[in-house]
């Protein structure tokens, strides 16, 4: 161990390995809850594929407790309050925009996002879960 934040892969004696690789693992600081932009990778644990003419489903929960994003599809919107681990979707509501394609993984996002009741942070990702703490959905920070 290198520090609370960094793990070291050693040879079997013991000592650093010798090379120009670098075999140390470093945590990366948990992201904000507010004022990120969360980016959707993962919907009822099925990885969210993008084509080239697709919009990128993400949300951006401000510090006014105001939801905005998109679905994939249409501009997202509502309010959200949180309290610790939970989080709770209000008021949400999107335009009405016909798409070529993404219009089910746009309804089955708003689904997710009105049944949140959790959230959990690890590194760059965030978890949207519901009260049995079934993750609804997953994001990853955009930096």
């Amino acid at each position: 161990i290198e520090s609370p934040d960094a793990l070291r892969l050693l040879d079997r004696s013991g000592a650093p390995i010798g090379s120009t690789v670098s075999y140390t693992l470093t945590r990366v600081p948990d992201a904000a809850l507010q004022e990120t932009h969360w980016r959707l990778t993962h919907l009822a644990g099925v990885a969210v594929a993008y084509s080239a003419s697709a919009r990128e489903a993400h949300v951006v929960l401000g510090s006014d407790n105001r939801l905005s994003g998109s679905d994939g599809c249409n501009r997202i919107g509502g309010g959200y309050q949180f309290d610790g681990a939970k989080l709770s979707i209000s008021q949400l509501f999107s335009t009405r925009m016909a798409c070529a394609e993404g219009m089910e993984q746009a309804e089955r996002f708003g689904r997710a996002l009105g049944a949140v009741a959790r959230h959990r942070i690890a590194g760059a990702h965030l978890e949207l879960q519901d009260a049995a703490g079934a993750v609804l959905a997953r994001f990853e920070a955009v930096r």
